[in-house]
Parts: C-alpha cells; structure tokens; sequence
C-alpha cells in the first residue's frame, strides 16, 4: 500500500515503536505513517468504523488509545487483501531476492 514498500515498512516499524510508549496514539508518529501508506491507514480507519479523516482529526484530538489503534492495525493487516499484498512482489529485484531466499532456505538443511 505504497511507493516504496521498504522504506514504509522502516517508517510503520520505527513510528510504532515509538506509539508504543504512549497510552495514546501521538500526531507525530501517526502523520508519518499516513505519509508513507495513506491507503493503509484509510484501510484501519475503515476497521475501526471511521473514516481517514475522522481518524486524523481523533487522533490529532488525542482521543485514540494505543492499543485501540494496534488491535485495528492487527486485524486489518490479516485480512484477505493485505495477507495478499503483503505476500506479493511488487518488483522483479523483489521476486530474484524471494526466489533466492526460499532456494536457500530449503537447501540450509542438506547442506548443513
């Protein structure tokens, strides 16, 4: 649900992290994420029975608990269209490094 996937994923991880510490879903860590996956977060607002808009003004309130955006986060990332794209390659060096990674994983055994 981005431009660029990797560096989304570094921003989401980092950002989330930081969130973590706070019981409440903090505007500074949150605008970097909507920056990197506007599509994401509308996908978790819609979890959460909101919409994009009515999650940012909440959250620029400091009305969203933590957990409470994590739990949505969660559920949304595991339903049949993220499991997907997540699961997909979105290039072709994307595919080489899958196709290398599983080879490797399924030769480690008998080699070692």
């Amino acid at each position: 649900a981005s431009t660029d996937p990797t560096q989304a994923m570094k921003t989401l991880s980092q950002q989330a992290t930081q969130m973590a510490a706070k019981p409440m879903v903090q505007w500074q860590d949150f605008k970097l994420m909507l920056e990197q996956t506007p599509a994401g977060i509308a996908a978790v607002a819609k979890t959460m029975g909101k919409s994009t808009s009515q999650l940012v003004k909440d959250v620029q309130d400091g009305t969203i608990k933590t957990q409470e955006f994590f739990d949505a986060v969660s559920k949304t990332g595991t339903n049949k269209q993220f499991s997907k794209m997540a699961t997909e390659f979105k290039t072709v060096g994307q595919a080489v490094d899958g196709l290398k990674e599983n080879l490797v994983n399924g030769l480690q055994k008998a080699y070692d």
